[in-house]
């Protein structure tokens, strides 16, 4: 685990592959704000009180998904408003609780170059993993969404790890996945890999 003071009001904190076997995490855990990962987020903020010098106690923490790979991820860690003074924000849980566990659903937006790029992935994913994902072509890249599905645990993680390896990716709300579907091409609403798999 790695935690980066980028400035006053910001950091980066990494996990990597063995970060996720060492704390038995997965993706997921993050994406829905698991007790797990909420767990692990207060942990990962006394180390950056103590180490860092970064004030967490008492502030709004915003945690973002900043990146992806088949290495790790990072999220990027602001600290927003402070909080009022009162008896049930003055612990490290009250003031991590309202960063995780209370945010917006996400979903995975990987971006393609190609669509041979796309196929070629498809053929990697086992498709007995319910994997919601749907393929749109928009300003000449193929966009694959991808809505995790926190019952499938360790599996869904290799899948939008693995995935990462072949496209740049980010993590977008139902909205502004609803405005890039309204301007894009629908390639395949429902079950793109699956489909593409069967294809190729």
């Amino acid at each position: 685990m790695k935690i980066e003071k980028v400035n006053d009001s910001r950091l980066l904190w990494s996990l990597n592959r063995e970060d996720f076997i060492e704390y038995k995490l997965n993706v997921n855990d993050f994406l829905y704000g698991t007790q797990k990962a909420r767990t692990l987020f207060q942990e990962a903020m006394r180390k950056a009180e103590k180490d860092l010098m970064f004030q967490v106690e008492g502030y709004l923490l915003h945690c973002q998904l900043q990146e992806l790979s088949a290495s790790g991820v990072t999220f990027s860690i602001t600290r927003k408003e402070q909080l009022p003074k009162t008896e049930e924000n003055q612990s490290d849980a009250d003031t991590v609780e309202h960063t995780m566990g209370k945010q917006e659903e996400l979903h995975l937006l990987y971006e393609f170059a190609d669509l041979d790029d796309v196929i070629r992935v498809s053929r990697l994913i086992n498709t007995e993993i319910p994997l919601e994902n749907a393929l749109y072509k928009f300003e000449g890249e193929y966009l694959l969404f991808v809505e995790p599905n926190k019952d499938e645990g360790e599996q869904m993680a290799w899948c939008t790890i693995n995935l990462a390896e072949f496209a740049d990716v980010e993590s977008v709300t139902r909205g502004q996945k609803a405005l890039l579907c309204e301007h894009a091409e629908c390639i395949l609403e429902k079950d793109a890999l699956q489909k593409l798999r069967v294809l190729s």
